[in-house]
């Protein structure tokens, strides 16, 4: 008998030992959070602590010891935990919005952009959208001012004169290209304020020297959010040389749109108006205006990103007259133009490009042209970090014009480095 109650009474302690000390543990998490609004930081770490002990093991713990230690500055261990909260889907995006504030701590602004960039980007919790938008406003004001951009290309043109194969003026060269673009900001912030911005580009062949080229600019821009949108309207001057002798300038308007339509995707507009002068009677033709509309969709996911747009281009141009010939240089162009990235590894990234652009050039009676362009490319890129990269670039164009002077094809290969201050 007495040894039925012994074997009893040490059941009965199995059974109710794991449930006291799961009453323990949560007695000691609850105790942790009463500490923790009273801001006491350091005593509720230690209930965290004890309850993690007695064998608690949930999220709500890691997320309270992650705030805990960043009360405290204690990123590290902040980092740890709220690096573990991540792993939960539901809490995945709150965990990396702390992740980027401990980035800025920590003065790494370069990380702290890409998180919340990502944030904005991917989640739907539109809290966390603005708090991470607020949080690149606040990066963008405390960061230098100026942003310079830098990028230098060496290539092969098989056909610089852009003109059909079997003609004498078809010449092969190398070739270097320049790009310098640089702006300040003089107002707000780059999301939401003024900046002033000037760029600089040249094309240099080794042999044939009539065919070099560069042009100048400089402009006004404006950049803010309207409802969903973030917009920007751009006013610039430019002036182009080519051979050696200036023989344009444009005036530009451009105004920009993008909305977010998902986490993953993008809806892109853009209106540009150019006002064109011609500075020598050769180009005279080229004199009037352009406008061009583009509605683009950007999706991109963790590796994976798409993009694809329509362009429609109207001009009123002069008209070009030859000794052969004569028409309106006015052409109507549809472009639709697709690209595709794939992210292999953390720095090689693969680039695949397709386009089609058709120009319908108005005309008289017995003259008329048409063209057909294909425009297609590959490309890799490496990334040493965010802000410098090797690019590599294999482009083909063909062009099919019911004008037998305009029918050619060309093959361009490039590589190049990009550097952003």
């Amino acid at each position: 008998m007495k040894a039925t109650i012994h074997v009893f009474f040490i059941a009965l302690l199995l059974v109710l030992t794991p449930a006291k000390a799961h009453a323990s543990a949560q007695t000691d998490f609850e105790q942790g959070v009463m500490f923790f609004k009273q801001g006491k930081y350091s005593q509720a770490i230690e209930q965290f602590e004890a309850a993690q002990k007695q064998g608690l093991d949930t999220v709500s713990l890691a997320y309270n010891l992650a705030s805990s230690y960043f009360k405290l500055g204690n990123y590290r261990q902040a980092r740890h935990y709220f690096q573990q909260v991540a792993k939960t889907p539901g809490m995945h995006d709150l965990a990396m919005y702390n992740l980027g504030l401990i980035a800025i701590k920590q003065q790494q602004s370069s990380q702290a952009r890409t998180i919340f960039s990502r944030i904005i980007e991917q989640s739907s919790d539109k809290k966390l959208i603005a708090l991470s938008t607020a949080q690149l406003d606040k990066l963008a004001r405390s960061r230098d001012d100026w942003r310079l951009y830098v990028s230098a290309e060496y290539g092969h043109d098989s056909n610089i004169t852009s003109l059909p194969s079997e003609t004498t003026l078809d010449i092969a060269d190398n070739f270097y290209t320049a790009f310098i673009s640089i702006d300040k900001v003089v107002s707000g912030s780059r999301n939401n304020g003024w900046l002033l911005d000037g760029r600089f580009f040249t094309i240099d062949f080794s042999d044939s020297d009539s065919y070099d080229e560069y042009q100048y600019a400089v402009g006004i821009k404006k950049s803010q959010s309207i409802a969903n949108w973030s917009t920007r309207l751009h006013l610039g001057l430019s002036q182009n040389n080519f051979a050696g002798e200036d023989y344009q300038s444009t005036v530009k308007m451009t105004v920009d749109g993008q909305t977010r339509l998902s986490p993953n995707q993008r809806l892109y507009l853009r209106y540009q108006y150019e006002d064109i002068s011609s500075e020598l009677a050769i180009y005279d033709y080229l004199q009037g205006w352009r406008q061009r509309a583009r509605i683009g969709l950007r999706q991109k996911n963790n590796r994976h990103s798409y993009n694809i747009y329509y362009e429609l281009e109207l001009n009123q141009r002069e008209d070009l007259i030859t000794s052969s010939y004569a028409y309106e240089y006015s052409p109507t162009r549809h472009t639709v133009r697709g690209s595709y990235s794939y992210l292999a590894t953390e720095n090689w990234k693969l680039i695949a490009e397709l386009g089609l652009r058709n120009s319908d050039f108005p005309g008289s009676e017995s003259f008329d042209r048409d063209d057909e362009q294909l425009k297609s490319a590959v490309g890799v890129d490496y990334a040493f970090d965010k802000s410098l990269h090797l690019k590599s670039r294999l482009e083909h164009i063909n062009n099919s014009s019911s004008v037998d002077l305009y029918d050619y094809s060309k093959t361009r290969i490039m590589l190049g480095l990009n550097k952003l201050f």
